[in-house]
């Protein structure tokens, strides 16, 4: 086995995440790199970079300062693979959805709604409008944006 290829072996399979030989390049940002590297080295460059955007919980701007318990990324980590898009798909993540809106409305005395427009509602406009885009149809897009009017 020849010289670079034990080294670029044992950076990859042997090394710890610091040590790897992927660590010490600069991240793609506009493109796939050419090449794969590890998930634990991934993240620990993703991690450093985010180290450059300053220490949240010391943001007197915002609300960010507050300590958060555990249990707040647990139930993050449960729901990350959710579309939370798709309400139908997931009713429960729904409902849990419109109780906090309602919580946030409600310490915030938001007055209500003085008309209710469903979500289908929107969401059929939406993608009508975009199918007709898509096909070039600016008659169509004319008529699914000009009749709401």
């Amino acid at each position: 086995m020849d010289q670079k290829l034990l080294t670029d072996f044992r950076s990859e399979l042997l090394d710890s995440r610091f040590g790897a030989k992927a660590i010490s390049t600069i991240a793609e940002s506009k493109r796939f790199p050419l090449h794969e590297m590890r998930d634990d080295v991934a993240f620990q460059i993703i991690n450093d970079e985010l180290y450059l955007d300053g220490n949240a919980r010391q943001n007197l701007a915002t609300f960010c300062q507050t300590w958060d318990d555990e249990n707040v990324h647990k139930l993050m980590d449960l729901s990350i693979n959710k579309n939370w898009i798709d309400k139908e798909e997931y009713p429960q993540s729904a409902a849990i959805d419109l109780r906090c809106v309602n919580m946030v409305a409600d310490l915030w005395h938001a007055p209500a709604p003085k008309k209710w427009s469903g979500r289908w509602h929107q969401h059929h406009w939406f993608f009508r409008g975009l199918y007709a885009r898509r096909d070039g149809d600016e008659m169509a897009l004319a008529q699914a944006y000009g009749s709401r009017r």
